[in-house]
């Protein structure tokens, strides 16, 4: 937070209808420009986590996410806050300067 100021920033690539391949390449373009900025990313699934991580490295590598995290034993899923908190820790973040964006 910079001056009561969040710094945020959505992505909204340029896609199309039903070009997977397409739509991947431009998703993956958006990540390195963010990664390039310095910002760390990760992904907090309720997908097992060994299948979350599986997942996230067939379309995407491993190389821009910081942390890749699924639902683990003894974790509440989301949208409790307990495994969002733990994934906080993990990054070393500020929960009042991270932007947390859900996909539904």
């Amino acid at each position: 937070m910079i001056r009561g100021f969040l710094k945020a920033c959505t992505v909204s690539p340029a896609l199309r209808v039903a070009d997977c391949a397409f739509n991947t390449q431009q998703t993956i373009a958006a990540m390195q420009r963010a990664a390039a900025d310095g910002v760390q990313l990760a992904v907090f699934s309720n997908k097992a986590d060994a299948l979350a991580k599986e997942v996230v490295k067939d379309y995407f590598g491993t190389q821009y996410f910081t942390i890749v995290r699924g639902q683990m034993t003894g974790v509440a899923p989301k949208p409790a806050a307990e495994g969002t908190n733990a994934l906080l820790q993990a990054l070393h973040a500020d929960p009042a300067s991270t932007l947390y964006v859900g996909d539904s």
